[in-house]
């Protein structure tokens, strides 16, 4: 809804965001504790590709076989009402780490590039890769926690 201001664009977001995550479960690998920043990376993925085609995309519902749904008054009012700041506050804290924990998140959650391929681009170990990844999203988790 921040992005959007639209509840019915951001319910068909919604929709192809957990149709992608549903076709992507078996490429997930679970190195934290929580799946959220990679489902975020999902969102975010979703959200640009909406964005630069200029309509809301639809290509994992397509391949999955899911029917719209039909979203009635009180569906998007409710969409409306749950809508908060907390998607935001994600994103605000991954753009407030360090700049070398910040790029080694978004590479590897928002764009869901392999650490190899990270490592290569920054000209150091996947282990220093896998540290970042992992000290950034411990210290957005607890940013989190404690808010």
């Amino acid at each position: 809804m921040q992005e959007t201001h639209d509840p019915e664009v951001t319910a068909d977001i919604a929709a192809e965001v957990f149709a992608a995550v549903i076709a992507a479960a078996g490429r997930y690998r679970p190195e934290t504790e929580t799946a959220a920043p990679w489902v975020i990376g999902i969102a975010r993925n979703v959200l640009g590709a909406s964005r630069r085609r200029g309509r809301v995309e639809d290509r994992a519902r397509q391949r999955l076989g899911f029917q719209p749904i039909e979203l009635d008054d009180s569906d998007l009012d409710e969409t409306e009402a749950i809508a908060g700041p907390g998607g935001a506050r994600v994103v605000e804290l991954v753009e407030s780490l360090p700049g070398d924990e910040r790029h080694a998140v978004q590479a590897r959650i928002v764009d869901e590039r392999s650490y190899g391929e990270i490592a290569a681009e920054l000209r150091c170990s996947e282990l220093v890769v896998r540290k970042r990844v992992s000290r950034g999203l411990g210290r957005v988790r607890r940013r989190l926690e404690n808010s």
